[in-house]
């Protein structure tokens, strides 16, 4: 009986021991959260302060820096600013991620203040389909619910096809573009023609007289230099009527494509069809 006395009072005085030692480590680290949130609140991280504060403010802590725990937390809490996100118009903004100092905030907005340290940040409004809108704001300790006006630019509405008469009138329109150069050059082209044919079979005619005058150009007295005079007039006529011919199918053909030539809304480059003539001969150049 007095061996077992014994024991009991030997494990009761280990067993108070390991209580003071727990009782003694909690109390340091309740004084060292009291210092931590001390300090934070000085430098202005508030948010900060105010965990250390809460974390101090327990039970377990001694009671006197329980209290004084207490006290330095309900005086963070009320310097902590905050920020209300919005649209312009006024309406709460949902489905969009917000980030401020490019850390991730909140994923939906539902009206609640998005508490933040006093000072500078730069606020990120992010919708789902990519919209982004950036604000930087200054927040001052103690201010409340400031409010951050965002508007994120509207995606531009896809145009619908156009479908019957819309469809027809959009094709007139992208032809009349070009219809009426087209129609110039082909019309001045087929004159250019058709004076190159006149010509031409004007020189023939010419050309037959002056091989009537002198069949096998066996001249009779007299007729030497008027056939001389036929065959240069028709030799004139015919290269002119040619050239007419030359230009006159350029141009029918400029005109065609010009006509088939789809017209670029991109750019509004400017495009254009010149014919020339050199000592080399014909040629056709532009811009498309």
């Amino acid at each position: 009986m007095k061996h077992l006395i014994c024991s009991l009072a030997a494990f009761m005085c280990f067993g108070s021991e390991q209580t003071a030692a727990a009782s003694d480590e909690r109390a340091v680290a309740c004084a060292d959260a009291f210092e931590r949130a001390q300090l934070s609140a000085r430098e202005g991280k508030l948010l900060d302060a105010r965990s250390d504060a809460a974390s101090c403010s327990d039970h377990t802590c001694p009671d006197f820096l329980e209290n004084k725990c207490v006290r330095l937390g309900e005086k963070i809490a009320g310097a902590v600013p905050s920020i209300v996100v919005r649209d312009s118009t006024g309406e709460q903004l949902r489905e969009v991620r917000v980030f401020v100092d490019g850390q991730l905030v909140s994923e939906q907005l539902h009206g609640a203040p998005i508490e933040l340290d006093p000072g500078e940040h730069l606020v990120r409004i992010e919708s789902a389909s990519g919209r982004a809108s950036k604000h930087r704001v200054v927040l001052a300790p103690g201010e409340r619910n400031r409010v951050v006006d965002v508007h994120l630019p509207r995606p531009r509405p896809i145009p619908p096809k156009p479908r019957g008469p819309a469809l027809a009138r959009a094709a007139a329109a992208k032809t009349d573009g070009h219809l009426v150069p087209a129609l110039v050059l082909g019309g001045v082209g087929l004159s250019l023609v058709g004076v190159g044919i006149g010509l031409g079979i004007h020189a023939l005619k010419r050309d037959a007289q002056a091989e009537d005058l002198c069949p096998d150009k066996l001249c009779a007295l007299g007729n030497e230099e008027d056939a001389q005079a036929l065959v240069d007039e028709a030799r004139i006529t015919g290269g002119v009527g040619i050239a007419s011919l030359l230009v006159g199918a350029a141009g029918v053909t400029a005109g065609a494509v010009l006509l088939a030539m789809p017209i670029e809304d991109e750019g509004h480059r400017e495009r254009s069809l010149r014919l020339r003539v050199g000592p080399s001969g014909l040629s056709l150049y532009g811009t498309f």
